[in-house]
């Protein structure tokens, strides 16, 4: 229970720090004009739809779900990281929507086990879901 709800937590702080330096980064580092961030940030939300889309078609089968959750883990992850490196505006689209992607996909499969009662197929403790939403 301790590893799902840490495993989690580390995961949205490894998103949302850099999700939240990414205008600074663009406008006082990079020195780039507003209108790229804008075009960055609507780019995002039109891609997490489809993430999210392709994230519940994984997530409703249940030998695929473990395999692409931790393909979602890993490429937030990287992904993530890579942005702090970036030297350019359009690198800092890529890489930074390309973690929010990642994030946004496992949070589908994350939630798939929640929708089963406790005991049945892809069931599993009340507890997880209370740990999962306790700091968002």
């Amino acid at each position: 229970m301790r590893g799902i709800g840490s495993a989690g937590f580390l995961a949205d702080v490894g998103h949302e720090v850099p999700t939240a330096l990414l205008p600074s980064l663009l406008t006082s580092t990079l020195g780039a004009p507003a209108a790229p961030l804008g075009a960055i940030e609507g780019a995002s939300h039109a891609l997490a739809g489809a993430t999210r889309f392709c994230g519940g078609v994984l997530a409703d089968d249940p030998s695929r779900r473990r395999k692409a959750t931790v393909g979602g883990y890993a490429t937030t992850a990287v992904l993530g990281t890579a942005t702090a490196g970036a030297t350019a505006v359009w690198q800092v689209g890529l890489l930074g929507r390309g973690s929010s992607c990642g994030a946004r996909f496992r949070e589908q499969l994350c939630q798939a086990p929640f929708e089963h009662p406790v005991g049945q197929a892809g069931g599993t403790s009340p507890m997880v879901p209370a740990m999962a939403t306790a700091w968002r």
